[in-house]
């Protein structure tokens, strides 16, 4: 930021700045998949998940533990826990609803 150069894809990838990097040609396909697979995920787990992450930045180990704690216990209370224990012990694929 402060030489103002600019960093290449490869360079981005390995500083881990990106997690992956596609070809032009393969981009929007690529988007197409990674926006199915983002809409697959239990929604009400992933926000869980970065109300977490968002906490932490300022929590002490034992308020953050406490909140995992409690979203944990939401958590097996939701129509998609259920779904994903049933999934697993059925061997498919879940298939979240975010309820």
């Amino acid at each position: 930021m402060i030489s103002n150069r600019r960093l290449g894809a490869d360079e981005a990838l390995s500083w881990g700045i990106v997690s992956e990097v596609q070809p032009a040609d393969g981009f929007e396909k690529r988007t197409v998949e990674l926006g199915a697979w983002y809409a697959s995920l239990p929604t009400r787990g992933v926000a869980m998940t970065k109300q977490l992450f968002e906490h932490a930045f300022t929590a002490s180990l034992e308020d953050q533990l406490e909140l995992e704690a409690a979203l944990q216990q939401a958590a097996t209370g939701t129509e998609d826990f259920a779904e994903g224990v049933q999934a697993f012990l059925e061997k498919r694929v879940p298939s979240f609803r975010g309820l």
